[in-house]
C-alpha cells in the first residue's frame, strides 16, 4: 500500500467530484491511493466515475449507510500508514498533502492534522478567481466551557490572524490526515466490525467525537496554515453568540438540525469528564437547557426523536464511554 490512502465519501455529489479529483492528481505528494465510497447515489455519481476516472477504485453501497459507516469501510479496505478523509466539495492546494505528512512525521505523538481551510464560492467545476475567497471554513475544531463545538474562524476573512502552526483539539473530517496507528487505538471493535468514527452518529459531529476520544487516549491533533485547501461548505456557523446559534440552527434542514443536535448529546454522554470538569457545569447546563427551551419551541419533534434515540442507544453508548 502507498503511504497515504485517501478516502471520498459519495452521495449525490456528482456536481463536485471533477474538481477535487483533479487537485488530488495534482498533488506534489505522490505516494498516495485513492478509494472512493458511495453511500447509494441517483445522480449518476457512479457511471460518471467509471467512465471519467475509471483509474480511481470505487465501492458502492446499496444505500446511504452514514458519513462514519462509509469512512470505516474506506479504512478496513485500506493498509496504509496514513488516512486523508475528503469531502467531495473540497479543493486541495498542490502541497496539501506533503505538508500534513511532513507535521505528523516530525510528530509522533500526534493523531491528526489538518491544514488552513477556506471557503470556496461560484458554481462548483466551474474555477474562477472568485472561487478561491479570503472567508475562512475552518482552522481546527475549538470548544467552550458551554461544550459549543465549531470550526475555529468560521467565516472570518483570512488575514493571516490563524497562520501560527500548533496543537489543536481536534481536525475538521472533510480534509483529515490521520495515523492509522491512532486510529487503530481508538477502533471499537465488535466481531468483524470495526469503527473508528463511530457508527452512531451516522453523520455530523463523528469528527468531534473521535477527535475528542484520541485527546482522552494522550494523542493530540496539529494544525498546518502552509497546507490550505478550500471548500463548498453549504451550512456553517459564524461567530460565538446565542445569535450565531439561531441563524445557524435556522439555516439547516430537518434532517442535518436533527443529527446536529442528537450527535452533540452523544458527544457528551461518551466523552465529557464530569468529576474533572465540574467548574464548568453551570455554563454547560445552562447553555443546554436554553438549547432544550428552543427546540421544544421551534422544532418539538426533533427534541423528541433525539431523546428517544438516545433512550434506545443508552447501553451502547455507556460501553462505548467506558472504552
Amino acid at each position: 500500500m502507498p503511504k497515504v490512502s485517501v478516502h471520498i465519501v459519495t452521495y449525490n455529489s456528482l456536481t463536485y467530484l471533477d474538481v477535487v479529483l483533479l487537485s488530488l492528481t495534482h498533488q506534489v505528494f505522490s505516494d498516495w491511493s485513492l478509494l472512493i465510497i458511495d453511500n447509494a447515489s441517483s445522480d449518476g455519481t457512479v457511471e460518471y466515475l467509471a467512465a471519467r476516472w475509471p483509474q480511481f477504485k470505487i465501492v458502492r453501497n446499496r444505500e446511504n449507510v452514514g458519513y462514519a459507516r462509509a469512512h470505516n469501510q474506506a479504512i478496513q479496505f485500506s493498509d496504509s500508514e496514513y488516512v486523508l478523509t475528503l469531502n467531495p466539495d473540497i479543493i486541495l492546494h498542490e502541497w496539501y498533502i506533503t505538508r500534513l505528512v511532513d507535521a505528523l512525521e516530525s510528530d509522533p505523538d500526534a493523531a491528526s492534522a489538518t491544514g488552513k481551510l477556506l471557503r470556496a464560492q461560484g458554481i462548483p467545476g466551474e474555477l474562477t478567481s472568485k472561487t478561491f475567497s479570503r472567508a475562512l471554513d475552518s482552522t481546527g475544531i475549538l470548544y467552550d466551557r458551554r461544550r459549543w463545538f465549531r470550526d475555529r474562524g468560521a467565516g472570518e476573512d483570512d488575514h493571516a490572524q490563524y497562520n501560527t502552526a500548533g496543537e489543536i483539539f481536534g481536525v475538521s473530517g472533510a480534509a483529515a490526515l490521520y495515523r492509522r496507528e491512532a486510529l487503530d487505538e481508538v477502533a471499537y471493535r465488535k466481531q468483524e466490525n470495526i469503527e473508528y468514527f463511530d457508527e452512531l452518529f451516522h453523520s455530523y459531529k463523528e469528527d468531534v467525537d473521535l477527535s475528542w476520544r484520541l485527546q482522552r487516549w494522550g494523542w493530540h491533533a496539529r494544525y498546518v496554515p502552509t497546507a490550505r485547501a478550500y471548500h463548498y461548505r453549504r451550512v456553517g456557523a459564524t461567530g460565538t453568540d446565542v445569535g450565531a446559534f439561531i441563524r445557524e440552527h435556522a439555516s439547516r434542514s430537518s434532517r442535518t438540525a436533527f443529527l446536529s443536535y442528537r450527535n452533540h448529546l452523544y458527544l457528551l454522554i461518551k466523552n465529557e469528564r464530569w468529576k474533572k470538569h465540574w467548574k464548568d457545569w453551570p455554563w454547560l447546563f445552562i447553555w443546554e437547557f436554553a438549547k432544550m427551551g428552543y427546540l421544544l419551541v421551534t422544532r418539538p419533534s426533533l427534541f423528541v426523536h433525539a431523546w428517544l434515540d438516545i433512550t434506545r442507544n443508552w447501553k451502547e453508548l455507556v460501553a462505548k464511554r467506558s472504552i
